[in-house]
């Protein structure tokens, strides 16, 4: 099959999840006009779902906002040799210390504090792991031995910015991988586009399940959320939100079985191998990136470490479900009590 097809399927496929993951009520009349764009970004299916009683103008801002959002794909992806990151990992000797262009400062920044409150359960230094675990067809786990090579390698303390300068130093063995946070930042970044634009009472911006909302939902009222079900087609629950971002890892999203054990990739940066125990986190927070990366770290934390980290930080908000191959429980962080409800209960 060729790459577009592959792109193509990938996409219908995420527009299937995609309508599944949001939900939100609609009124029949007096409601502001509707549209929906979707572009294949960021390895999935990026839309924006806009609310507007001036099209035209919310129209030039969507595509300024794709626009922005394809060029942190450009800096922030290891899998082009023209981007920033593929330059920090293909440096070369006397060049441990070298200048990095905004965007990736500001997503290695960002990562850096997410590593340091969680213990290092968020690791941009993942990119020796990342390459082991493959999810194709006819997958198997990495070697042990290959696993506690890679391992050496792996520490955010390696990392070393200058903010003043714009510099970063670190080890010519340390490589880094921004998959686990910068969808999160390209989301953030097209959100400002659509909001200074002023062109919108509301949108919704999701990047393969990475959701940040603008205004108001429309009909009024809190926004409404699904969670989708770790082990079954449909809805685990609803949440409803203010307004922020809401992202959520799982371990269905990219996966292998051997032997009836699952190997997912959401990697443990202590151990090398997929975390056990959660099927699933979502996050709500005010920022893409940082819900996107607590959702990475609270997964590989486990249920009572993840959620006493959530519960330690201002402004997160966490569901958590554990499990194996059946739910166990879902566990919801102090500030979702009464936000939550199972998705067997009616939608008023």
């Amino acid at each position: 099959m060729d790459r577009k097809r592959i792109l193509w399927s990938v996409a219908t496929l995420l527009l299937i999840i995609a309508l599944m993951v949001i939900h939100f009520v609609r009124l029949d009349n007096a409601l502001p006009e509707q549209f929906d764009e979707h572009r294949i970004l960021l390895g999935t299916l990026v839309s924006i779902g806009a609310f507007t009683n001036d099209e035209p103008a919310a129209r030039v801002a969507v595509e300024e906002a794709f626009a922005e959002i394809e060029r942190i794909e450009k800096a922030t992806t290891r899998y082009s040799p023209d981007s920033g990151v593929a330059r920090i990992n293909t440096r070369g000797p006397g060049e441990e210390t070298l200048y990095i262009d905004l965007d990736v400062s500001q997503v290695i920044a960002r990562s850096q504090y997410i590593s340091q409150v969680s213990g290092g359960a968020f690791d941009v230094t993942v990119a020796p792991l990342v390459d082991l675990w493959t999810f194709e067809e006819g997958a198997t786990p990495p070697d042990a031995a290959d696993i506690e090579r890679a391992l050496v390698h792996i520490g955010y303390e390696a990392i070393r910015l200058h903010p003043t300068s714009g510099d970063m130093t670190l080890p010519l063995e340390v490589q880094i991988d921004l998959g686990g946070i910068a969808k999160g930042y390209a989301v953030d970044k097209a959100h400002r586009y659509l909001r200074t634009s002023g062109a919108f009472t509301g949108a919704i911006l999701d990047a393969g399940g990475d959701l940040r909302f603008l205004g108001e939902s429309p009909g009024g009222g809190p926004w409404t959320v699904g969670i989708k079900h770790p082990r079954q087609d449909g809805l685990l629950g609803i949440v409803t939100t203010d307004g922020g971002s809401v992202a959520t890892s799982g371990d269905y999203q990219h996966y292998f079985e051997v032997d009836g054990v699952r190997y997912h990739h959401i990697v443990d940066p202590a151990t090398g191998y997929p975390a056990r125990g959660l099927m699933s986190v979502t996050v709500l927070t005010e920022r893409c990136m940082d819900a996107d990366a607590f959702a990475t770290a609270v997964f590989v934390l486990g249920a009572r470490r993840g959620m006493r980290l959530v519960e330690g930080l201002d402004g997160v908000e966490a569901l958590i479900v554990t499990g194996e191959d059946e739910v166990d429980e879902i566990l919801l962080s102090s500030g979702l009590e009464g936000r939550y409800r199972p998705a067997e209960v009616p939608v008023d």
